[in-house]
């Protein structure tokens, strides 16, 4: 029957057999979607919820590490500080520690009588008292709180170096 008709009422007939099927493909594509968002959506609903729960899981964790390495760092800060005090022997130094580290720098031949310490604006010292069994013995003392840098200057009279043995002493030791 097609062959009958004119050829300008083919056209118009093929023409509207392929609007036919382009909207056929069109309606059936748009089942398709909806079809695929109701099988897919609660797919897709389930990995947000397992990303954000991700998500803030990890973000939980970044402020936890965060906390642990600011405490870390704060407790790193005052071990530096304590070293720096250690070493540079700061006015921050206790008197049980200037007593210390003095008692640390004593020759075996010498014994201590007594301490005093004085702290005052500009000027830190140690007062030592004691008996030495020889000259040597309260030089090597001497010389040691000389080298160490926390201390300033050891000061011995010189009539202390009179005697060659059994010598009382009377040392002031400037601290930094």
């Amino acid at each position: 029957m097609i062959n009958l008709l004119p050829q300008h009422e083919k056209r118009a007939q093929h023409i509207e057999y392929r609007l036919r099927i382009a909207i056929v493909a069109s309606v059936l594509a748009f089942y398709l979607m909806v079809i695929a968002g109701f099988v897919f959506a609660p797919a897709y609903y389930s990995l947000y919820l397992k990303v954000r729960n991700l998500n803030t899981s990890l973000e939980a964790r970044q402020r936890a590490v965060s906390a642990e390495v600011s405490d870390a760092q704060t407790s790193l800060a005052d071990v530096k500080a304590q070293v720096d005090i250690l070493k540079a022997g700061g006015t921050d130094m206790p008197p049980t520690k200037v007593i210390d580290l003095i008692a640390s720098k004593r020759h075996p031949g010498i014994a201590f009588a007594s301490f005093s310490y004085e702290d005052i604006p500009g000027a830190r010292w140690a007062q030592v008292r004691g008996f030495s069994e020889t000259r040597d013995a309260l030089t090597f003392f001497r010389k040691n709180l000389r080298e160490d840098e926390r201390f300033k200057d050891a000061e011995l009279p010189a009539n202390v170096f009179v005697k060659e043995t059994d010598l009382d002493f009377s040392m002031r030791i400037n601290i930094k």
